[in-house]
């Protein structure tokens, strides 16, 4: 980074020790000049940096690959100038970082490697966990920009529909269409479902060169600016049960599936039910013939869903959709249900064949991922993401009532001595139970958010229309967090192989504190008024409150 000539040699190094990422110099394989950031990332003092070879810190994993690079590099050969690499740091833990490097030249003339280092670990950590929980589902989840090239699809589409992710990332999902109709019928269902399409049924080819049908629900995601960003959708092979279906209108083996299976007559008396329907339901052969489909109902669909539903089936032949039925135990679950009516020559209907798949364990799936979305996987507090759209939704309350609402911004004073002393998994637990003492403080209707690192957000929502009460009201929660954070922390550390260990830390937070009313100012002025406030009680001596003075 090259210095600006406004700014003091002083004031920039301040600058570049408070940036997020590490910064260094190489000269000989060896440090000539860490910033702070990368001081406290590795966990070695700075002298004891400068003039060490940086291979010395790179893990075994990476050595080869960044060897390889440097002598390339030296070489003027081309090459990537961000990579992934593993770091040993002092404590003896092992982060993956996210390395920037390029050559330069120095005041003396001499080549030398400038660069930055992001730790990325539990960004990488988060991306695997979603990969592992997208490996798992047998549906297909895929994701494109609005040009409709696939730029996100599961493992299973090998499954499904033949070809392996590498084969078709990159690729226009409209080249795997069987027709173009089909692929009209989906962009028309999402632009009719105002971005939304639901159990679109379509058909596909498969890399073998047969015909494959799916059934899908696709999104449209939105930006914060409104703007359509991707598109994301489920996609599960039904060409068992399209076959299946033909079959059922020219002949009666079709019990032979795996799927819940019921024959009514044309009134809807009972006549027959599969293994698959007792084993899913839980009522007996017995218990089931002779009773019609409503000793199923949930009760959670009202009169006019069955009527919708009958008279698509008058009119088609045959209805399917997403149902709640109820489980001879009581419990309550999800279904995907196929009717069709058998007919005479003549069109007049002599049985009704449903086939019901138990779609819980996909309902769970897409909850996993929603969660993933939108909330914290340690703390299962609001992250970024959720807290944007709750500010978005207090600053549209606070032009309604007139109120003013509140955003304060914590951050926690001697958290990084708990984990370089204990480890990640104390430090975790500081940070579960620093959200469950906020959560504490706070009213239902207030949010409380983790902002990243050890940095938690609150948002209090209607205050009072006087901005000196809204101050005071704010202050009281302030000081009750304040004194809750304070209190001593007792951590149980689980050991597989020996006796759990309890820690005690204490641990203070700097907080501040920023007032918004209306919709006078941005999401982002009202967090960084916060964030100014917050550094301000850090600077002025930790543990302590201050809230932003537009005056400042």
């Amino acid at each position: 980074m090259k210095k600006p000539s406004w700014i003091s040699e002083q004031d920039y190094r301040v600058l570049v020790d408070h940036l997020q990422d590490g910064i260094f110099v190489i000269e000989d394989e060896k440090f000539t000049y860490v910033n702070q950031r990368l001081s406290d990332m590795f966990g070695y003092p700075i002298d004891e940096l400068i003039g060490r070879p940086f291979i010395e810190l790179v893990a075994d994993e990476s050595k080869s690959t960044v060897s390889e690079r440097h002598r390339a590099r030296i070489a003027g050969e081309i090459v990537p100038e961000l990579y992934d690499i593993h770091i040993s740091t002092a404590q003896g833990t092992t982060i993956c970082c996210s390395l920037n490097v390029g050559l330069s030249e120095s005041p003396a003339g001499r080549t030398v490697a400038v660069g930055s280092v992001r730790d990325v670990t539990q960004h990488r950590a988060a991306q695997a966990e979603l990969k592992a929980i997208l490996d798992q589902l047998p549906d297909v989840f895929y994701r494109t920009n609005m040009q409709g090239i696939i730029t996100m699809i599961s493992p299973s589409c090998f499954d499904t529909i033949g070809y392996r992710q590498e084969e078709m990332l990159g690729t226009a999902l409209s080249g795997y269409y069987y027709t173009p109709e089909d692929r009209q019928k989906m962009v028309k269902a999402i632009t009719d479902g105002g971005g939304r399409a639901t159990q679109v049924e379509a058909a596909l080819k498969h890399k073998s060169g047969s015909i494959i049908w799916i059934s899908t629900n696709a999104y449209v995601r939105f930006g914060l600016d409104g703007q359509a960003g991707y598109v994301e959708g489920v996609a599960r092979d039904i060409t068992e049960r399209k076959h299946m279906e033909e079959a059922l209108r020219i002949a009666a083996t079709a019990f032979e599936s795996h799927e819940g299976m019921m024959i009514t007559d044309a009134h809807g008396v009972v006549l027959r039910v599969n293994r698959a329907f007792t084993e899913t339901t839980g009522y007996t052969t017995e218990e089931i013939v002779g009773q019609t489909p409503r000793l199923l109902k949930s009760g959670r669909h009202n009169a006019n869903f069955y009527v919708e539903m009958w008279d698509t089936i008058k009119r088609t032949g045959s209805w399917q959709g997403e149902i709640w039925d109820r489980r001879k135990n009581g419990e309550i679950y999800p279904k995907w249900l196929a009717i069709t009516a058998v007919k005479l020559g003549d069109g007049a209907v002599t049985h009704y064949v449903s086939t019901q798949t138990d779609i819980s364990a996909r309902k769970a799936a897409e909850d996993v991922i929603k969660n993933m979305a939108f909330f914290d996987p340690l703390t299962q507090l609001p992250n970024r993401h959720l807290l944007n759209d709750r500010l978005s939704q207090a600053i549209a309350a606070s032009k309604r009532s007139g109120c003013y609402g509140a955003l304060m911004l914590l951050d926690l004073d001697n958290f990084k001595p708990l984990n370089d002393t204990h480890g990640h998994i104390a430090g975790d637990l500081l940070l579960i139970e620093v959200a469950d003492r906020l959560n504490k403080c706070v009213r239902e209707i207030d949010t409380v958010a983790r902002f990243g690192g050890d940095e938690f957000v609150v948002l209090l929502n209607v205050l009072d229309t006087d901005k000196a009460e809204s101050t005071s009201q704010a202050e009281i929660i302030a000081e009750k967090i304040r004194t809750a954070l304070s209190e001593p922390y007792r951590l149980t550390i689980r050991h597989d192989e020996k006796a759990d260990t309890t820690v005690e830390h204490h641990c203070t937070a700097s907080i501040g504190v920023s007032l918004f009313f209306d919709d006078e100012v941005s999401q982002g002025d009202i967090i960084k008024w916060a964030d100014m406030a917050m550094y301000l009680a850090k600077e002025t001596g930790h543990n302590l409150i201050r809230f932003h003075d537009p005056k400042a």
